[in-house]
């Protein structure tokens, strides 16, 4: 993602992460959101912070490819 931002000269992707649920393995514990030029672009949930980031990383790059950006 971080190399598709810069080479379409955007800035790097920020991603947000709120804890959602205490609950340990819970697949909805956490969510993320990726901002692209403060633009909310996706955004998905994860049992661990690194899993949801992944997870929304994967649904932004499926959005960008079924328009044609990738």
């Amino acid at each position: 993602m971080q190399e598709w931002c810069q080479s379409k000269g955007f800035n790097l992707p920020v991603y947000k992460i709120i804890e959602v649920s205490k609950k340990n393995g819970d697949p909805k514990r956490f969510s993320c959101n990726i901002f692209i030029e403060g633009f909310k672009e996706s955004s998905a949930f994860g049992k661990s912070h690194k899993q949801a980031e992944t997870n929304a990383a994967k649904v932004l790059i499926e959005k960008f490819i079924a328009k044609g950006k990738i």
